[in-house]
Formats: C-alpha cells, sequence, structure tokens
C-alpha cells in the first residue's frame, strides 16, 4: 500500500508547481544549452526539450527524495538525454550549395532526395537574408558551383568560406533545407 501512495505522488498531475518549474527550468537549461553547442534550430531545441520532460515525467516514478533532490533527479536525466542526442548519429543538417559536377544546387541531391520545395524555400529565404548573404546566394546560383562562384567573387578564399558559412547558418535558420536530409547518403 505504501508503494501505491509513493507511485500516486510520483503521477505527473499531482506534482506541485515547484516540481513542474524545476523540470520544465532543466529541460530548457539543458537544451538550450546543446542547442548552442551545437547550433540547432529553435524548433530542434523544442523537440529536446520536449524528449528532455518527457523522459523526466516516464522516470518520476523511480525518484526517490532519500536518495537526491527533485533538482538533481531532473538535471540527470536532463543530461542523459542530451548526451543520448550527442551520441546519436548525425544527420546531415546544411543545404548543399556545391555541385562537383556544375549542375547546381538541385544536382547535388540524389533524385529520391531532392525536395521540390528547396527552389522556393531559397527564394523565400533569400528575401530575408542581409545584404552580403544574399549577394552570395545570387552568385552561387548564377555561377551554379560554389567554387565557380568563389572565383567570381574576388575575395580570399577564407573570406568566401567564412561567408558561405553565414550563408548556410541564414537559410538553416529560415528553414530552407531539404526535409529528406534526415536521412543518411548512400
Amino acid at each position: 500500500m505504501p508503494e501505491q501512495q509513493s507511485r500516486e505522488a510520483e503521477n505527473p498531475q499531482n506534482w506541485d508547481n515547484d516540481r513542474i518549474r524545476v523540470a520544465l527550468a532543466s529541460a530548457r537549461h539543458h537544451a538550450g544549452r546543446f542547442s548552442r553547442h551545437r547550433r540547432l534550430s529553435r524548433v530542434d531545441r523544442e523537440d529536446l526539450t520536449q524528449d528532455i520532460l518527457l523522459a523526466i515525467v516516464e522516470a518520476s516514478d523511480r525518484y526517490d527524495a532519500r536518495r537526491a533532490s527533485w533538482s538533481t533527479f531532473v538535471s540527470l536525466l536532463a543530461q542523459h538525454v542530451v548526451i543520448d542526442r550527442a551520441r546519436a548519429p548525425a544527420s546531415i543538417d546544411t543545404v548543399p550549395l556545391d555541385g562537383n559536377d556544375g549542375h547546381g544546387i538541385a544536382s547535388t541531391l540524389p533524385a529520391a532526395w531532392f525536395d521540390p520545395d528547396l527552389p522556393i524555400a531559397l527564394r523565400s529565404a533569400a528575401i530575408e537574408l542581409p545584404g552580403a548573404s544574399r549577394t552570395l546566394l545570387d552568385l552561387i546560383v548564377a555561377h551554379r558551383d560554389v567554387v565557380d562562384a568563389r572565383d567570381a567573387s574576388g575575395v580570399s578564399s577564407a573570406t568566401f568560406y567564412r561567408a558561405l558559412a553565414d550563408l548556410r547558418c541564414w537559410l538553416r535558420a529560415a528553414g530552407a533545407h531539404p526535409s529528406a536530409f534526415t536521412a543518411s547518403r548512400p
């Protein structure tokens, strides 16, 4: 009977505001820290936060106040979820802007991976890009190859590739990346 009462006490519906606040704060903290480190999007950070909260809810019946405080318990659970996420195989999460064969952005994707919304997403994202990144994207699209665009840009390779990294970040933040990229390349 006492075991049943303790399980009921750990039911998330019976948690007090402090326990909920600590769980949310820990989940947001650990997800935010990992997201900043990995440069994840807001959506990915929210997904990780939800995964952490789910782990806390699922493991809440194992909480023992005699062994640790609630904040320590949820912090350790959050750390384990983040570690599991870090160990997971990385998905390709950048927009490929260069092609080895010089046929442009779409040609870098295998036919099964091509996202027909990518050109539309690139055009709509270009509207919101800062001037230098928009110019770089226009240059890459005009030359249909990053190496040719680099040669035509008239800037050093280091400067060009730093600007290219910024452009990729801007495009990713704008959501312009193929949804099929969660698969691994053959």
